[in-house]
């Protein structure tokens, strides 16, 4: 389920939409907080399922200057691929998270000093 993130305190949980919708449709469900020439990344993070609750409440608690978009997913043909490689699926949420450049560290701060997240890696992918 997509949630967009607006501004800190104003989170918006919308259904039926995907990631690609959402980027696409920005400048006209929010002309006003869309600004097409700021640089959009979008990270994959893995938490702990019980985790879950408190990152889908995240956003409430980030002072971005930019909209968040973010999008748990459950692998499903990709499971047998993550179990041969000794992942065990289930064990982890996922969360697409696509966020400006330049709210990137607002957003990941936190999670990483304050509650043991570990940046593992950045791929990009374009």
């Amino acid at each position: 389920m997509p949630c967009l993130g607006e501004a800190l305190g104003n989170v918006s949980v919308l259904t039926n939409v995907t990631l690609k919708q959402l980027k696409e449709e920005a400048p006209v469900r929010w002309p006003t907080l869309w600004d097409d020439a700021v640089e959009r990344t979008t990270c994959l993070i893995l938490l702990p399922r019980k985790s879950r609750p408190e990152m889908e409440q995240h956003g409430f608690f980030v002072d971005h200057k930019h909209p968040v978009f973010g999008l748990f997913y459950r692998p499903r043909d990709e499971a047998k691929i993550l179990k041969s490689r000794g992942f065990d699926p289930l064990s982890a949420s996922y969360q697409f998270l696509n966020i400006a450049e330049s709210d990137l560290e607002l957003w990941t701060t936190d999670l990483l000093n304050k509650q043991g997240y570990e940046k593992t890696s950045t791929i990009s992918c374009k």
